[in-house]
């Protein structure tokens, strides 16, 4: 429920400092909220996201978001994971070619982009960057 009002309202209004790692699944945020939650948490080391699909909504950030929020409102992360398994609709905008470029921008950032997951009819790709 707290992701769903920010993503209506902007910013979370507090600031939460001692959050080093921050695990959401079965999660749909649009790219104006993934930045809003990297900047309410500015010590942020390790994010973990797992799509939601179509079964949570049909918004969600892009790539070209991703790569923004990593590189403006979230200094710290060393490492990040996303699952895109469940998330019928991330299309060819979340394929290893796109994935590939975020893993080389976090890697030029001293950060790690641990562990992707696409899922296509009954294929399944793993891509692990580290």
């Amino acid at each position: 429920m707290i992701f769903h009002m920010l993503a209506s309202s902007g910013r979370l209004g507090f600031t939460l400092d001692k959050f080093t790692a921050l695990d959401l699944q079965c999660s749909t945020l649009d790219g104006r909220s993934l930045a809003n939650v990297f900047s309410a948490c500015p010590n942020l080391e390790t994010f973990r996201y797992g799509m939601g699909g179509a079964l949570v909504s049909y918004e969600e950030f892009t790539v070209a978001e991703t790569r923004g929020a990593f590189l403006v409102h979230a200094p710290n992360l060393k490492s990040q994971c996303f699952d895109a398994e469940e998330n019928d609709q991330c299309g060819e905008e979340w394929d290893e070619v796109k994935m590939g470029e975020v893993g080389r921008m976090l890697e030029e950032l001293g950060s790690t982009l641990n562990f992707i997951r696409i899922s296509e009819g009954i294929k399944t790709t793993q891509v692990v960057y580290n």
